[in-house]
């Protein structure tokens, strides 16, 4: 039982020192998006996705930052909800379009590389692209859902 409860520790640790870090960067990040309005022009890789839904211009940012660190692209996300910037209804819609970013983001960092010795490079593309055709279809719910859900800015 002691030994459980020591590997419960060590595991929660471990994680909480692996977390705090980018809950951090996804404060700072966002705490820099909000107010700097040229930190802003790193979301205009994501703005067509982000326009096609209706969202606001404050989190194209969340969307970038899911190619990079989906973690820290969540914790900007959950600040600019802090901070008003964004409305609930956004945030639900900001997840479901965030789907292509994210899958490409785990298809390209954390399968590919195990993929393609796995299982070989036509079988692995093959992986690849469903996922990827799934992270589409999940972007154009939430799509659908940000042009049902939220008011056309004016």
């Amino acid at each position: 039982m002691i030994d459980l409860i020591r590997l419960a520790l060590k595991d929660s640790v471990g994680l909480f020192l692996k977390l705090v870090p980018l809950l951090f960067l996804g404060v700072y990040v966002a705490e820099i998006a909000y107010r700097v309005p040229a930190a802003r022009r790193i979301g205009k890789i994501m703005r067509p996705l982000s326009s096609m839904a209706r969202l606001p211009d404050s989190g194209t940012i969340y969307l970038t930052l899911c190619l990079l660190n989906p973690l820290a692209a969540t914790m900007t996300l959950v600040e600019l909800r802090n901070k008003k910037a964004i409305a609930e209804k956004g945030v639900v819609v900001f997840s479901l379009v965030s789907g292509l970013p994210i899958t490409a983001y785990f298809a390209f960092f954390a399968i590919l590389p195990v993929a393609i010795p796995m299982l070989g490079f036509k079988v692995a593309s093959i992986y690849i692209l469903s996922l990827l055709l799934v992270g589409i279809f999940e972007s154009a719910i939430g799509i659908a859902c940000g042009r049902a859900l939220l008011e056309r800015d004016k």
